[in-house]
């Protein structure tokens, strides 16, 4: 339950926006006989929209006068944005992000959370005035993210199939689009490896590589590591194909693991049994981590890009905050297929 002075300071944000730029305001004495509350929670609500930027003051004369948020922009270097990120998800993307709210003004401040606790234990207590959730969670998570009262973007998969802002990969076409690659190839014989723990990405990217295999009429199978949280997911990835060398010749020549960490351990195990790439099975990865493209041979994969992705959802933050009343905003973008040394044509095996 919010503080009297944060519910007369809210109150007073819908007033000032309603009103020109360098109108005056009543004097605090006027306010508190108006609003019916102590001199000092109007003062204390004044100070929030002093530290937001709703309005300035001018001590010589004892009021406060309605201003722009913004001079150039929407942002708001006092505007405060919360970044919610798994502690095992993609840092260099919140850098990008972290960047991106920076020059377009605004203040952000990121916390690291336990996909393993529950939402009411991470989602700090702090002042924000917009949310930014960098996680496929369970949508339990939402209705807690939503009480705090202030626009909400989410980032992954699940969103796209609720009544939540959000921006999405098209993490089936990333599938198709390396199935496709390894059949136009000439391979007939496919894996895909799932390295990780269970998630809306993996499954959407494994589903859109067996459907378009199987169109094709293509032999597949589902190399499963049944990871868990918090494992190494290199290892875990060159442990199955270890596994899989140890049960007998190798039935595939076209490989797509769900990202770049279980193509590395791929790499590594096939080094190690003395199986060419790509000469004797081509390994496509995803998400074209640093150093995909200095392996040795360089990692074909696919790369969602950045930039788009972080400027997605800062603008459909921007629209919350400018007062888009939607139902519902979403953005979806499409991934890149970097071809490198790690894919060729089949060869007669």
């Amino acid at each position: 339950m919010k503080a009297k002075y944060e519910a007369l300071a809210d109150d007073l944000k819908r007033k000032i926006s309603a009103l020109e730029p360098g109108t005056r305001l009543p004097p605090v004495r006027q306010m508190v006989q108006e609003s019916g509350v102590s001199q000092f929670t109007v003062v204390r609500a004044l100070e929030i929209l002093e530290q937001e930027g709703y309005v300035i003051r001018r001590p010589t004369v004892g009021t406060y006068t309605s201003r722009p948020r913004r001079t150039q922009g929407l942002g708001s270097a006092t505007r405060r944005i919360l970044l919610l990120s798994l502690d095992i998800c993609d840092m260099a993307f919140n850098e990008v992000l972290r960047r991106t709210l920076v020059e377009r003004g605004y203040l952000p401040r990121i916390h690291y959370f336990d996909l393993r606790e529950s939402p009411e234990r991470w989602v700090p207590r702090v002042r924000a005035d917009g949310i930014l959730f960098l996680a496929a969670c369970p949508s339990h998570a939402v209705p807690v993210l939503r009480k705090r009262g202030v626009p909400l973007v989410c980032q992954g998969v699940p969103y796209s199939r609720e009544e939540v802002d959000c921006t999405y990969g098209d993490e089936r076409g990333v599938g198709v689009m390396a199935a496709r690659h390894l059949l136009e190839l000439g391979h007939r014989r496919l894996a895909v490896l799932n390295h990780e723990p269970d998630t809306p990405d993996g499954r959407e990217r494994i589903a859109g590589f067996l459907d378009e295999a199987e169109r094709a009429a293509a032999q597949v199978r589902v190399l499963d590591c049944h990871a868990e949280l918090h494992c190494d997911s290199r290892e875990t990835g060159k442990r199955r194909i270890m596994e899989t060398l140890e049960e007998g010749a190798l039935d595939f020549t076209g490989l797509f693991a769900i990202n770049d960490a279980g193509a590395v351990g791929a790499l590594q195990a096939f080094y190690l049994r003395d199986i060419r790439v790509p000469d004797r099975v081509s390994v496509i990865g995803c998400d074209n981590r640093d150093g995909a493209a200095y392996l040795c041979p360089a990692l074909t994969t696919f790369e969602f890009s950045h930039a788009d992705r972080a400027n997605g959802l800062v603008d459909i933050l921007e629209e919350r905050l400018q007062g888009n009343d939607a139902p519902v905003v979403q953005k979806a973008f499409e991934a890149k297929l970097i071809v490198r040394d790690s894919t060729g044509r089949a060869g007669d095996y």
